[in-house]
This record gives C-alpha cells, sequence and structure tokens, in this order.
C-alpha cells in the first residue's frame, strides 16, 4: 500500500514539473546553447567574434561553405566570398544555427538629376567600406569611376556627352580589393540641342517706360524660369536685375539719363532639380521703343507733370491709396499696366488723365531732375467741387515746402489752372538745387480731383 501511494506521488511529480516523464526531459538546441549573434551581415573580408555559452563547455565550429565564410575553433568568422551560407556551433547532439549573409558594400541610395548634355548621379554612402564607384550607361556603354576613398557621406559623379534623351545608368560599388557590389540602376534625362532649340524662347517683350525712379517693363506672356535685364546708368556703369517668370512687370531702381537700350536674356529650367539652366540670345530693346516719362526741370521752359507718372514701387513706395483695389471702379485703371506697371492699381486714374476718388492722406511721389537750380512757381491742375474745398502741401525730398495750403470751392470737377485762375491767390514758390529731387503731393483734405502739377523757373 505505502509502495503504491509512493509511485502515485512520483508521477504527479514527473507530471508537474517535468511535462511528462515518459521519454525524459526534451531539451530544445536554442535553449542549451547561447550566442552572442542570432545572424550575421558581413563584407568581403570581415571578421567577427561569436561567443557562445555556457563558457565552460567546449563547442564544436563549422561553416556550411567555407568560400563564403569560415569558423576557427573559437568562433572567429571571417567573410571569404559573396552569398548566403550558415555557421553551426554545436556541443554533444545539439546545434545552433547562424545565418550568414555576406556582400560586397553599395550605397544606401543613388538618386540622379538632368543637365544640359550631362547628368548629374547623386550616390548617398553611409559606410566605410566602398572605395570607388563606376557608373556605366546602358545605351552607350561607356562607364566613369569616383573615387570615394572609404568615406561616408552624399558623393555626386557627372556623366558628360549625352544628347537629348533618357538614359539608364548602373551605379556599382567597389570595395578595397575591386569586388563588384550589385548593381544599382537609375533612369536619368539629359536636355540638349533638341531642347534648346525647340521650347527655348524669349519671353516677348510688349512695352518698356523709364519714370522718375526706375525702369517698367510689361511683357505680352510669361516664358521661361526668370530674365536678366541689364541696363547702362548715365554714368555708363551696367546693373543686371533678375526678373522670375511669376512677375508680369518689373520696377528697377536705377539711374540713367539719358535713356539708353537695354538688353536681357529669358532662362530655363527643363526641371526642377536640372544641374544645368538654358538661355536665350540677348534681345536688345533699343531707345526708341522706350516710353520716356520722366521730368527734367529746366529755367527754359514751363515743366508740366502729369500726376498719373507717379513713381514706381506700389503702394506705399510711389503713392498711398486708402483703397489699393478698388472694386467698383475697374474702367480707370487702365494707364499703369499699358506703360508695363502692373503693381499701382490704387490710383483711380480716370480715363487715362486725372486722379479721382481722393481721400484725406492720399500722396503722390515723382521724381525729378531738376538740371537749373532756383526758384520755381508751383500751380496745380485741379477740380474742387465742394464747399469747403480741399487743402494740400508739397514736399521736397521729405520736406513739407509749402505748408498746408487750401484751395477754395471751384464748384467743378473738371481740371483748372488754381492759380492762373485765381490770380488773387499767391502760388508756392519752391527752391531746387541741382540734381535728383522727389515731390510729393499730398491730401491734407481731399474732395478734388487732381490732373497736373507745374514748375515755372521765377527770374
Amino acid at each position: 500500500m505505502k509502495k503504491n501511494i509512493i509511485q502515485a506521488i512520483s508521477a504527479i511529480v514527473c507530471i508537474i514539473f517535468l511535462g511528462g516523464c515518459t521519454d525524459g526531459p526534451d531539451y530544445s538546441r536554442e535553449k542549451t546553447i547561447f550566442v552572442d549573434h542570432a545572424s550575421l551581415y558581413m563584407y568581403y573580408d570581415d571578421v567577427v567574434q561569436i561567443t557562445a555559452s555556457p563558457t565552460l563547455e567546449s563547442f564544436q565550429w563549422e561553416s556550411a561553405d567555407a568560400s563564403i565564410a569560415s569558423v576557427t575553433d573559437g568562433g572567429l568568422v571571417k567573410a571569404t566570398g559573396v552569398g548566403l551560407t550558415e555557421i553551426y556551433v554545436s556541443y554533444g547532439d545539439v546545434r545552433r544555427t547562424i545565418p550568414v549573409e555576406v556582400s560586397i558594400p553599395r550605397a544606401e541610395k543613388v538618386s540622379g538629376r538632368p543637365g544640359k548634355n550631362r547628368v548629374a548621379v547623386d550616390m548617398d554612402i553611409q559606410n566605410e567600406f566602398i572605395k570607388s564607384v563606376k557608373i556605366t550607361c546602358i545605351e552607350t556603354g561607356v562607364s566613369s569611376t569616383t573615387d570615394v576613398n572609404f568615406q561616408k557621406g552624399l558623393f555626386t559623379a557627372f556623366y558628360e556627352g549625352l544628347e537629348d534623351g533618357l538614359y539608364t545608368f548602373n551605379v556599382i560599388c567597389m570595395d578595397k580589393f575591386n569586388n563588384e557590389a550589385v548593381p544599382l540602376e537609375i533612369a536619368i534625362r539629359s536636355y540638349g540641342s533638341a531642347y534648346q532649340n525647340s521650347f527655348v524662347v524669349a519671353r516677348p517683350f510688349r512695352v518698356a517706360s523709364a519714370l522718375g525712379n526706375g525702369l517698367c517693363i510689361g511683357w505680352n506672356s510669361l516664358a521661361g524660369m526668370y530674365v536678366d535685364l541689364t541696363v547702362t546708368g548715365k554714368d555708363g556703369s551696367q546693373a543686371t536685375k533678375r526678373i522670375y517668370g511669376d512677375t508680369d512687370s518689373y520696377t528697377l531702381d536705377y539711374q540713367f539719363d539719358p535713356v539708353t537700350s537695354f538688353s536681357y536674356i529669358t532662362a530655363y529650367l527643363p526641371e526642377e532639380n536640372c544641374i544645368d539652366t538654358f538661355y536665350t540670345q540677348p534681345m536688345v530693346i533699343e531707345a526708341s521703343l522706350i516710353n520716356d516719362l520722366r521730368y527734367f526741370i529746366t529755367k527754359d521752359e514751363t515743366i508740366t507733370i502729369r500726376t498719373r507718372d507717379f513713381n514706381l514701387g506700389g503702394h506705399g513706395v510711389g503713392y498711398f491709396d486708402k483703397m489699393p483695389v478698388p472694386t467698383d471702379r475697374p474702367g480707370n485703371r487702365t494707364y499703369r499696366p499699358n506703360i508695363g506697371d502692373y503693381n499701382s492699381p490704387g490710383p483711380d486714374i480716370e480715363g487715362d488723365s486725372n486722379f479721382g476718388y481722393t481721400a484725406n492722406g492720399y500722396w503722390y511721389d515723382y521724381t525729378v531732375y531738376v538740371q537749373d537750380a532756383g526758384n520755381y512757381v508751383f500751380d496745380a491742375q485741379v477740380g474742387v467741387n465742394n464747399a469747403a474745398g480741399s487743402t494740400y502741401y508739397v514736399a521736397v525730398d521729405g520736406v513739407n515746402v509749402t505748408g498746408d495750403v487750401q484751395m477754395r470751392n471751384m464748384s467743378s470737377w473738371g481740371q483748372s489752372w488754381y492759380y492762373a485762375q485765381y490770380t488773387d491767390e499767391s502760388p508756392p514758390v519752391i527752391h531746387f538745387t541741382a540734381g535728383l529731387h522727389t515731390i510729393r503731393w499730398y491730401f491734407v483734405v481731399a474732395n478734388a480731383n487732381l490732373n497736373a502739377l507745374s514748375l515755372t523757373y521765377q527770374d
């Protein structure tokens, strides 16, 4: 009876702790041999030490293919070839398998950029095992080699001498033994004479106008990426400004006297990341085609400044208007675009003539060339049609030179020369030194139309 009880208890213990005692314990190989590398990814000639435990045991080491990776009795693995194999570590009838892959190092990523009769191959290299890179064009069969010298980083190689077309390239990295990695393939387009002759045309010129503070140009359409505009100054020097394709007109803050011809070239970029820019031949615009809207102040004659010819630069620069883009009077904004200035939509130029719908605080600037220093009698061609009249002042180079001047009610929106009509009022007299000056008309109290200003030399 006692023996039976002992046998029963022994059976229960086997079931609970050993999972059944019929065939004894069944330990898996992985649970009896531990290694510090579950797998190996190696480059040719790499050496890696594998450590197995428990360290008190004596392990046997073996390679499935020693021509790819060999292993010493101490677990030192050396990459001797290229391919896939396995390293075995065993103890008695228990064995652990470590997969091994041996390859030739290559770039993490390659990308291409088109160019003019050439392409650029960009290589992202993030290991220190690449000696050089061979780039072969499939279509031409020509190869070129770029030295990397075991450095990490971004490298660019240029492949020259290509015509228009799409080309395929094999990018092959090589190690210090000149072993070649698996090729990376990339397709890149080259642009050449076919693109130049078919698509690269000069941006069509429409109109150019010279005002006191610069030059504005209008185009018939937007062509190309940008235009490089070259003008000659009054001192003979040249200035070049770049006008981008989304700009309809351009103001150039550059003084040239007299107006001379200017030239421009149009640039094209076939693709956003293209390494080269295509250019047209220079287009020359003769001086006879430029509207000269500048004002020269001399003692020999009365100079009339049309107020519609205010300075370039737009709202807050050439003029100030509290309503930069009126929505109820679209027909009054044709003059400035017609002379090439699309940047000044605010002032209401009625019939391409006078300013209408003015308001307090509006001002307009005019850059003038004073050839003869002296005193000049001022007058304004205006229309005042309200009982309170209108008030203005004139500033020269930022200085109020007239004080606030009140004009009486003229009972008309028509334009009359104010002081010529009202001879009982004394017109302002403004002194100018020779040279370049900026005149500003400022509406303190508006309620008036404004058409022109005049300056007459006072003996």
